[in-house]
């Protein structure tokens, strides 16, 4: 799918047009691994060509080893970026990795809430049910009709990846 040495070319000879070109269209997990395969230079390089939302959805998608390289990299408003964009659970698992040190950094960039329900699930131990639940989800109302939960989903969905629950009266 990916030629990574044309890729490499591109960037050593700054067509980066061309480049953005090769990649706007392709699936992110698709982008992440190609990143993977290069050195972690060429790979930020890659990553500024990509849209924001894409570029979040393709950082989440790298190992933790990649993802705690690549932070180094990136400018304060990518990294903020990120952070701000990044799925709960992703950033509890990226931050969850780090050395203490750096976990306290990018704490510091995130406002006083989120940092304190950061802090709340990283104290839970690991592959605990709290370190594993999900606080994002969309409730929705009984005796919705099909088409307006389905607008409602569409209107609140966090990502692409929200989970649907159906509760019985007890939790309704």
């Amino acid at each position: 799918m990916w030629n990574t040495n044309e890729i490499i070319d591109l960037i050593d000879t700054k067509h980066f047009t061309q480049l953005k070109e090769i990649i706007k269209d392709k699936n992110p997990a698709d982008i992440a691994e190609l990143m993977d395969e290069l050195d972690v230079i060429n790979a930020v390089i890659v990553f500024r060509l990509l849209p924001k939302e894409i570029a979040v959805e393709v950082f989440s998608l790298f190992s933790e080893k990649k993802q705690q390289a690549f932070l180094s990299h990136l400018t304060t408003n990518e990294l903020d970026y990120i952070l701000d964009k990044l799925y709960f659970d992703d950033l509890i698992d990226l931050l969850d990795d780090m050395p203490a040190e750096l976990v306290k950094k990018l704490l510091e960039r995130t406002s006083k809430d989120k940092r304190t329900l950061i802090n709340q699930f990283l104290n839970y131990p690991k592959d605990s049910a709290g370190s594993l639940m999900m606080i994002e989800f969309i409730s929705l109302k009984k005796g919705m009709l099909v088409k307006e939960a389905l607008r409602h989903v569409k209107q609140h969905a966090l990502h692409k990846k929200n989970h649907l629950y159906a509760l019985c009266d007890k939790y309704t």
